[in-house]
Formats: structure tokens, C-alpha cells, sequence
């Protein structure tokens, strides 16, 4: 009859409304975890200078960290010397290429990119393949995608902090850039603050030296 039929339809779609309030609720809940992780690791990161010996256990932490929020097998920082005008690599971890050796700036990768422009950059498979038709250096060994971050303090870029996967069952999301970005700056705030402290130990060591002299 047309009643059971009218019934049958406001049946089903009650059902579907508590599916999707349910479904909201989820997102809602999932939404709110991930905003309280990003918290405690923005705070972890902060506590992370204050709390190493010197900045490679910084930066190890800060490792760590990162890698409760995505996939960070592959990780390091390259960090920009001013005065020498280059870029130097104080922690890497790496599947299969070596730590890098210092190189100057403009030398080619992506890192001097992210340093040149400022900007996060995610790179695909498809994106690379663009890049080596168009004749561009590829540095190192090549992956699956690539994503690096700037680290900037003052308004410049002070370094990078990147992730890279070899295997298809990791792959990085503009998600994932956004995420790397929500730290980075509290990132290079640790590491400032780090370098600072070991240059203020170093600076006073040199003068209990001299005044011992």
C-alpha cells in the first residue's frame, strides 16, 4: 500500500540521518585526537632543546616525534651556514644514501629549492619524471616521493626538514606537507634555541680557557 511504502521510505531515511550524524560524530572525535596530538607534539618538540645534551639528540627527538604523527623511516634536517654559505646535514637517517657532505647553496635538490623559495614541496613519482625530461640534477638515491618543509626563523628559511619513501606502501599526502608545516616553525625554534645554548657553552668555555691561561 502507499502507507507501507511512505513508511518503508521515512524508515530508511531515518536510518541514513544516523548514519551520517554517526559518521560525523566519528570525523568529529578523529578530528579532535589529531588536534591533541598535534598539541602534545608541538609541546615535546619545544621541550626537546631544553631537555638534549646537544642538537643531534635534539634533532634525534625530534625524529621520534615526527614519527608518531606520519612515516619517517627516512628523515633528516639540512641546516643553512650564512657565513659559509652553505648547507650542511647535522642529522640524517637514511635507508640507503649516506649523510651528505656539506655542499654550497645552489648546488641543485630539492633541499636548496625549499631553501631558495621558502616553500613546502611534495614531490610524486609523476613530478620527478616531469623533472628528469626536463633535464633537472636528481641528488641522491631516487624515491618514492619526497617531502621537505622549510625551517624558518625571522621571516628566513634556516633549513629543511624532509621525509622520503622508497616503497609504494608509503606514500605522503598534501595532508602530510600541511601537517609538516603546522611544526615546522616550533621545529626551528628548538634548534635555534639549541644552537644558541651550544654557542653560549662554547663561548664561555673558550673564556674559562683564557682566564686559566
Amino acid at each position: 500500500s502507499h502507507l507501507d511504502v511512505l513508511l518503508s521510505a521515512y524508515s530508511e531515511r531515518e536510518a541514513g540521518g544516523r548514519v551520517l550524524l554517526s559518521l560525523a560524530a566519528m570525523i568529529d572525535v578523529t578530528e579532535r585526537k589529531r588536534a591533541q596530538r598535534l598539541q602534545v607534539a608541538l609541546h615535546e618538540i619545544s621541550d626537546a632543546a631544553h631537555s638534549a645534551a646537544d642538537l643531534a639528540q635534539t634533532l634525534g627527538r625530534i625524529h621520534a616525534i615526527v614519527g608518531e604523527l606520519l612515516p619517517a623511516r627516512n628523515f633528516f634536517v639540512a641546516l643553512y651556514d650564512e657565513a659559509l654559505a652553505k648547507v650542511t646535514f647535522p642529522y640524517f637517517v637514511d635507508e640507503h644514501d649516506p649523510v651528505p657532505p656539506p655542499r654550497r647553496l645552489g648546488e641543485g635538490g630539492l633541499t636548496e629549492e625549499v631553501l631558495r623559495t621558502g616553500r613546502a614541496l611534495l614531490i610524486t613519482p609523476q613530478d620527478m619524471a616531469a623533472r628528469v625530461r626536463s633535464g633537472e640534477q636528481v641528488v641522491g638515491t631516487d624515491s618514492v616521493d619526497w617531502l621537505g618543509v622549510p625551517l624558518k626563523s625571522g621571516g628566513r628559511a634556516i633549513g629543511v626538514l624532509a621525509v622520503q619513501s622508497y616503497a609504494g606502501t608509503v606514500r605522503y599526502s598534501e595532508s602530510d606537507k600541511a601537517l609538516l608545516q603546522f611544526v615546522s616553525d616550533q621545529v626551528a625554534a628548538s634548534i635555534e634555541r639549541k644552537r644558541a645554548e651550544t654557542a653560549l657553552k662554547e663561548s664561555r668555555e673558550r673564556l674559562q680557557r683564557a682566564l686559566e691561561a
